[in-house]
């Protein structure tokens, strides 16, 4: 089948006209090396890219390790920070606060790190409400 797309091998050349190609953000994280083998009616036994979504890519290769822990279906408040000596500049997460789906208001404690990934919006907003960033 036809596409009503050229087809481009770099569509970050800055072109501005519709083309389709491989994003390397679609890919297996693992260097884009991961293929399947695909057969169609125009090509057979042929190696393509694998799609590779975000779990894919950067949950399901670590989900087994005992020191990462994933909560769903929840609204972070705030990460909440041990207190600091006078003269230091560094902070340490202490705890997260966060609202589960039915409204209850909890904490989880941190063991070494916070991995904060609630987006280009969210990440900030959490963030300031913690007490990084403008204080207005």
């Amino acid at each position: 089948m036809a596409s009503a797309f050229k087809e481009s091998p770099d569509l970050g050349n800055g072109d501005v006209q519709a083309f389709v190609g491989v994003s390397p953000n679609t890919l297996d994280a693992n260097n884009n090396t991961r293929f399947a083998q695909v057969t169609s009616a125009d090509r057979l036994n042929v190696d393509i890219p694998v799609r590779c979504s975000a779990t894919c890519a950067y949950y399901t290769p670590f989900s087994g390790r005992p020191n990462l822990r994933v909560i769903t279906n929840v609204t972070v408040n705030r990460i909440r920070w041990l207190p600091k000596p006078r003269q230091s500049i560094d902070l340490h997460a202490d705890r997260v606060e966060f609202i589960t789906a039915d409204g209850e208001k909890r904490e989880i404690l941190v063991g070494k790190e916070v991995i904060l990934a609630a987006g280009a919006i969210g990440s900030p907003k959490v963030l300031e409400l913690s007490g990084i960033g403008n204080r207005t």
